[in-house]
């Protein structure tokens, strides 16, 4: 099939007669716009004098063109107003007295009639009827293509398209209620139900990392997660950063203020976390954490089948009920950048890949990852069912609010300039504020006593100098020793492993 055709958009070049080297640039002009595929005209086309008359000649061009382009010089401007000697510019005093009159019937509705510049400094030159619209500086490339954009209807950006989403609903209140809620762990908890909403019967999160009690600059990420919670099209959500960013304090502060809300009727709530507090990586599979879901879950017998079968399970378990499962530090079970043909971030777990798989595909709830690389396994996902939430570094304003709240003292621009020095590192800004207000009596102009290493700045360089800066501040002596001792551990030790002069 033939394509169809598009017929030339019509264009009239409305200009004065300045100068012979003025009219060759408007005929340059009009030549160029014919090149790229719009019929322009110009009187200089005309052989003599129109058979209709220059009159008449003029407003046939008006009424046939899309667009008018409106060449405004100080001359054009002088005649367009009617101030120009008589028995001169006659033409421009017509064309101006129709472009007015045109206007003027439209109830200045139109977007026919386009200001064009010469020089920027000529805008003053536009005549008031046009003031409002949009000039272009047709003389330098990114001015016509512009205009060419303009005419061709492809200006602006085109919107990506609206997303059905779930309406948000207003937190209901729930009856006084009595008797025992709760455990023995502080956020392994049975909650009352909502009014209206099925009880949430199991939230067991104790496990993730405590965070900092501070949280700035991330209100738009945590009106994401509120969005993706009520959003039925969105099953699992990857928060990416490097180390120190605050991945996991976002999931904690959003977590608290779900549990404010009773988890807006969540059946369970499960998290965990592949990194455990005194080491960098801990995990090498998935298996715990899928013994203890399934445990949390209800399943039958945890251990029960291999290591596939059992996260099979977990996947059927977690797919019957909304629930709100979140996976904290994946990056110890996922390759290395640069990994083999896969280029790493794919899991090294063929369980915990399953799970992944699976809850992207089909999940009532919400599954929430948080990691330093992205995840292959959701890549087929992405824009669809699976979001990527990619955490930027602090900024400046929001780093000066944290170290205020940490207690260091100074003035804006300096809290500012800390930040920036930094990196926006929500870690090392977090370390630099404690070690300003323990050390430097909270004096932010002192900062620059601490040396800072130029190398690694973005993947938390300057966390690790902080680190540093304490050990030199500390010194040889009974609390560095603590310090490395408890580094030895990844979990809760038994009292006999801290016993002295034992033997081995």
């Amino acid at each position: 099939m033939k394509p169809m055709s598009r017929e030339p958009t019509p264009v009239f070049i409305s200009y004065s007669h300045d100068s012979a080297e003025h009219r060759d640039l408007v005929l340059s002009l009009s030549e160029r716009l014919r090149q790229d595929g719009f019929d322009a005209q110009i009187d200089q086309y005309v052989n003599g004098t129109p058979t209709e008359g220059w009159p008449r000649w003029m407003l046939d061009q008006l009424d046939r063109a899309a667009f008018v382009l409106v060449v405004c010089t100080e001359t054009y401007y002088r005649r367009f107003r009617g101030h120009e000697e008589q028995n001169l510019g006659k033409g421009v005093n017509w064309e101006g007295a129709l472009i007015t009159q045109l206007i003027y019937d439209s109830r200045s509705r139109t977007s026919k009639f386009v200001p064009l510049l010469c020089d920027a400094a000529h805008a003053d030159f536009i005549p008031e009827p046009l003031r409002g619209d949009t000039h272009y500086l047709f003389r330098v490339k990114e001015g016509y293509s512009a205009l060419r954009d303009f005419l061709d209807g492809a200006g602006g950006i085109e919107p990506g398209p609206v997303r059905m989403r779930s309406p948000k609903t207003r937190r209901q209140g729930a009856p006084l209620s009595f008797g025992a809620v709760g455990s023995s762990m502080s956020n392994d908890i049975a909650t009352p139900a909502r009014s209206g909403s099925s009880p949430t019967r199991c939230v067991w999160y104790s496990q993730l990392p405590d965070t900092g009690e501070f949280l700035f600059g991330r209100d738009q990420e945590l009106e994401r997660l509120d969005d993706a919670w009520a959003d039925a099209g969105t099953n699992v959500v990857s928060l990416i950063a490097w180390g120190g960013v605050g991945k996991s304090a976002l999931v904690r502060r959003w977590l608290g203020a779900m549990g404010k809300e009773h988890y807006r009727g969540t059946e369970r709530v499960f998290g965990w976390s592949f990194q455990n507090q005194g080491t960098r990586e801990t995990a090498t599979s998935a298996d715990l954490f899928i013994h203890e879901a399934l445990t949390k879950f209800g399943d039958d017998d945890p251990k029960a089948g291999t290591a596939k079968d059992r996260a099979k399970r977990l996947v059927t378990l977690v797919q019957e009920e909304r629930s709100l499962l979140i996976l904290d530090g994946l990056e110890p079970l996922q390759h290395p950048p640069g990994h083999g043909d896969s280029g790493g971030g794919d899991l090294k777990d063929p369980a915990l890949a399953t799970l992944v798989r699976a809850l992207a595909a089909d999940n009532p709830g919400l599954c929430i990852l948080t990691t330093r690389l992205s995840i292959k396994e959701l890549q087929p996902f992405s824009g669809t069912t699976a979001l990527v939430i990619e955490l930027e570094q602090l900024s400046p304003t929001a780093g000066a609010a944290l170290l205020a709240a940490l207690g260091v003292q100074g003035s804006q621009d300096e809290l500012e300039n800390a930040s920036r020095e930094f990196g926006g590192h929500g870690l090392a800004l977090n370390l630099l504020g404690t070690y300003l207000r323990d050390v430097c009596g909270g004096d932010v102009s002192r900062r620059g006593e601490i040396p800072l290493r130029e190398e690694d700045k973005e993947h938390g360089g300057h966390a690790w100098q902080m680190l540093a800066s304490y050990e030199t501040w500390l010194g040889e002596g009974p609390e560095l020793a603590v310090l490395r001792l408890l580094g030895l551990f990844d979990r809760p030790a038994e009292g006999k492993l801290l016993e002295c002069g034992s033997s081995s």
